[in-house]
């Protein structure tokens, strides 16, 4: 009797390890193959509503799935929807409440693009009021000369140099604080300037360089670039040099201005002269602001 007993109480103990062994199997597979459920039905929607088709990991899945909840479930998402199929394009047909989303979502992302360019706009305009007027001012105290640059006289500041220079439609310039560089389009000869700046920041001189040649074209074509400069620069100030040279080729030297002619006049300083870097020869003009002198 005690045997019997004994086997009934180790199949009964065996049939409740055995089924709650079961269950708990079972209830994990469930539970996996509900979760894999949702997963697929996430990527699913994903992919019809980004158009996006890559194996994406699934949480920028999860995260998109929350942000489209998250305004589908605000208050405003009647009037999205009802602005959504007020769209022509969106007329003729159903469409799910995250094809709503995304529209919606592009729309504020072409607004916030639009009002930043605005913005942008806006600052841009502003700015250039401000630095008309600054430059305005800075003209008012400034004594124009003959030999200004593009009328750009000397004294102002860089920040007016520039603004001028965009003002004629050249904004490529380089540099820093003590030179801008840029070319001359519109001169297939003279094409390279050079403006530069004092400590104080204050435009004091320019530069005019031709484009260079080999030695034998220092007769044929550097020396007549020079004169030309010699005379633009007689044509403007209305007076002949004060000193002329003549200048050799064992004279011209790199790292120097073998200068061939000298104007010194009440505002201004000017240098025409021949140079040479790496045996190319060119000719160049140096045009300064003449230095006050101390009383």
């Amino acid at each position: 009797m005690r045997n019997q007993i004994t086997i009934v109480r180790i199949t009964l103990m065996c049939s409740i390890f055995l089924g709650a062994f079961f269950f708990s199997v079972c209830g994990e597979i469930n539970d996996t193959l509900f979760f894999k459920d949702i997963e697929l039905k996430l990527r699913q929607d994903y992919r019809t509503c980004t158009g996006d088709t890559t194996a994406v990991p699934l949480k920028k899945v999860i995260v998109w799935r929350q942000s489209v909840d998250s305004i589908i479930k605000t208050k405003d998402y009647s009037q999205i929807e009802k602005a959504f199929y007020n769209d022509p394009d969106h007329r003729t047909s159903k469409h799910t409440a995250c094809e709503i989303v995304a529209w919606y979502q592009q729309k504020m992302h072409d607004r916030r693009i639009a009002d930043s360019l605005q913005k942008d706009i806006l600052a841009r305009q502003k700015t250039e009021h401000t630095d008309s007027l600054y430059t305005a001012k800075e003209l008012q105290l400034t004594r124009k000369s003959s030999c200004d640059l593009l009328d750009i006289p000397f004294g102002i500041s860089q920040k007016s140099v520039t603004k001028m220079l965009r003002d004629k439609g050249i904004d490529d310039y380089s540099g820093d604080s003590v030179t801008l560089h840029y070319k001359n389009e519109n001169d297939p000869i003279f094409n390279i300037i050079a403006l530069y700046f004092d400590k104080n920041g204050l435009f004091y001189k320019y530069e005019i360089e031709s484009i260079t040649g080999p030695i034998d074209s220092l007769d044929t074509s550097i020396r007549p670039f020079a004169a030309r400069l010699a005379f633009w620069i007689q044509d403007k100030t209305g007076f002949a040099p004060n000193q002329n040279n003549y200048v050799g080729l064992t004279d011209i030297k790199q790292g120097n201005l073998s200068i061939t002619q000298v104007w010194k006049l009440d505002l201004n300083e000017i240098y025409i002269g021949l140079a040479v870097y790496n045996q190319r020869y060119y000719a160049k003009a140096i045009v300064l602001k003449t230095p006050v002198k101390q009383k």
